[in-house]
C-alpha cells in the first residue's frame, strides 16, 4: 500500500519520570508537561526547547495532572499530585511561574482521579496572535501528513449493532494507517471549508468561554473575583475517595460537594471527572423548568457515569447515571456541544455516551471494541470530529467522534501512554507515555 508509516512530527524529550500529564497554551506557543518525579517542564513551540523546568510536586506525589486557565484577573497553572495535594501557580504570557503556589488544597486522599477545571477566560497570549499565520500553515502540513495517517473505509472495521441496540465497531490493530489517494485529494479539495470550519470552532469556543463565565458568577459571586473576569472552578476528589469536590480557585470556598450515597447505590473510589457547562438554548416555555447550566461528570470504580447537578440541594440525587463499563472508568471526556463523551476502562472497550439533561437520561451510542484492553486517557477534539485514545500497549487510536469508525493507530511510543491533549485552534494532537516523551501529532481533519 502506498505511503510510509506515520511517525510524529516532533518529539520532545528530557522528562526523567513517566510523563503523565499535557495541556497547550490557547495561543500554542507553549505545551506543558509534567513527570511522575514532580517535574513540569514548559515547552515553546517555536523552537521546541524547554522554556523553564521546574518541580513542583515531590516524588511522592509526582504529577498527575495539570492545566492552564484563568481565574478571575489571575493566569494561573494548576498542578495536581497523587498524594491528593492541589496547587495553584501564578504565571504570566510567558508561562513563568511563581516562585510558590498562589493557593492549595491538600486532600487526604491518595487518587487516580484527574482534576478538571472550568472556567470563563480563554488564556491567550499577546504574543501568541503572531503564530496565527504558523497555525494556518500548519494546516497544509497537516493534509500532506493525511497520506500517512488516515485510514480508508474498507479497512477501518464494520459497524454492527450489539445486544443492547447500540452500535458496536470492532477496532482493528492491523488497520494500515495509510489514506487511499482519492482519499487524499478529496481531504485536500476540502482544505478551504476546513479553514473556515476552524473559524467557526474558534467562534463556538468564545461563546462557549462567555456562556461558562456567567453561569459561574450566577452560580458564585466570588468576591476576589468580578462579573467581568469570572472565577474558576475545580472538580478534584473530596475528603475521601468516594466523594467529589468543587471548590473556587480565586478564594478557595468549597461550591459543591456530591456524595456516593446521594446517588443510591455503591459506586466505589472517585476515579474520573470534568465539569461543563451546558451551552445555552431557545428560551422555553415559563412552565418548563430551567435546565441546569454546570454539571459535573464523574466516573466511578464500579464502572458507572455519573453526572451531577452543580447548584442542587445538598445530597440530592444525580441528573443522570448509569453503568457503562465493567471495570473503572478510568477516562471520561464530555463533548464540546456538551451532549455526550466518552468513557475508558481497563477493559477491552470504548463507550460513547449521550446525555440527555432534559430527560435525566444517559444511554450508550457506540461501544469500540478493542483487541487490546486497557485505556490511559481519552479525548475529543474541540471540533467534535476526532476521538483519540491513549493505549496500555503504546499505541494512540483516533476514530471518527461520529460514529467510532477507526482511521489510525499511531505508532510511537515504547511504553503505556497515560495522556493526550488536542491544541485548542490547530490540528496538533500531544501524547505522553511512561518512556519519558512526548509526541506531536498533525492530525487532518475527516471527511463528513
Amino acid at each position: 500500500m502506498p505511503g510510509d508509516v506515520p511517525h510524529p512530527q516532533t518529539v520532545l524529550r528530557g522528562h526523567r519520570g513517566e510523563v503523565q500529564a499535557l495541556d497547550f497554551d490557547n495561543s500554542e506557543r507553549f505545551l506543558v508537561s509534567g513527570d511522575s518525579l514532580g517535574e513540569v517542564r514548559v515547552w515553546c513551540l517555536d523552537d521546541l526547547r524547554p522554556a523553564a523546568i521546574r518541580r513542583l510536586h515531590p516524588l511522592t506525589g509526582g504529577i498527575l495532572s495539570l492545566r492552564l486557565f484563568k481565574s478571575g484577573a489571575q493566569q494561573l497553572l494548576g498542578t495536581q499530585g497523587r498524594d491528593g495535594t492541589t496547587l495553584l501557580w501564578g504565571c504570566d504570557e510567558d508561562l513563568r511561574l511563581s516562585k510558590e503556589p498562589v493557593r492549595s488544597f491538600v486532600r487526604d486522599c491518595y487518587s487516580f482521579c484527574r482534576f478538571s477545571v472550568l472556567h470563563g477566560q480563554p488564556v491567550v497570549s499577546v504574543k501568541g496572535q503572531q503564530v496565527e499565520q504558523e497555525q494556518q500553515d500548519e494546516l497544509q502540513l497537516a493534509a500532506d501528513f493525511a497520506a500517512s495517517v488516515l485510514a480508508d473505509d474498507a479497512d477501518s472495521g464494520v459497524a454492527s449493532p450489539n445486544t443492547n441496540g447500540t452500535a458496536c465497531v470492532a477496532a482493528n490493530d492491523s488497520l494500515d494507517p495509510v489514506a487511499q489517494p482519492q482519499q487524499v485529494e478529496q481531504e485536500q479539495q476540502q482544505e478551504q471549508q476546513q479553514q473556515g470550519g476552524q473559524a467557526e470552532c474558534d467562534s463556538f469556543s468564545a461563546e462557549q468561554h462567555a456562556s461558562a463565565g456567567a453561569a459561574i458568577w450566577a452560580l458564585h459571586a466570588c468576591k476576589q473575583a468580578s462579573e467581568q473576569h469570572p472565577p474558576a472552578l475545580l472538580a478534584m476528589p473530596g475528603s475521601d475517595e468516594r466523594t467529589a469536590e468543587v471548590v473556587c480557585c480565586s478564594c478557595g470556598r468549597q461550591v459543591a460537594e456530591f456524595r456516593e450515597e446521594a446517588a443510591g447505590k455503591k459506586l466505589g473510589m472517585l476515579m474520573s471527572v470534568q465539569l461543563y457547562c451546558l451551552p445555552q438554548t431557545p428560551t422555553a416555555p415559563t412552565s418548563s423548568p430551567a435546565a441546569p447550566s454546570i454539571c459535573l461528570a464523574a466516573g466511578y470504580e464500579d464502572g458507572s457515569v455519573v453526572v451531577w447537578q452543580l447548584g442542587a440541594p445538598p445530597l440530592s440525587p444525580p441528573l443522570a447515571q448509569r453503568q457503562l463499563c465493567t471495570d473503572p472508568v478510568m477516562a471520561l471526556a464530555i463533548d464540546s456541544a456538551c451532549t455526550g463523551g466518552t468513557a475508558g476502562s481497563a477493559e477491552d472497550q470504548v463507550v460513547l455516551f449521550r446525555v440527555d439533561h432534559a430527560a435525566g437520561k444517559l444511554s450508550v451510542r457506540v461501544a469500540i471494541k478493542l483487541q487490546r484492553k486497557g485505556i490511559g486517557d481519552v479525548a475529543v477534539r474541540p471540533d467534535r470530529k476526532l476521538l483519540a485514545t491513549a493505549g496500555w500497549d503504546g499505541r494512540v487510536r483516533v476514530y471518527k467522534y461520529r460514529n467510532g469508525r477507526p482511521l489510525a493507530i499511531l505508532k510511537y511510543h515504547t511504553s503505556a501512554v497515560t495522556g493526550i491533549c488536542f491544541a485548542p485552534r490547530s490540528m496538533l494532537l500531544a501524547t505522553a507515555a511512561r518512556d519519558g516523551t512526548v509526541a506531536l501529532w498533525p492530525l487532518f481533519q475527516p471527511d463528513q
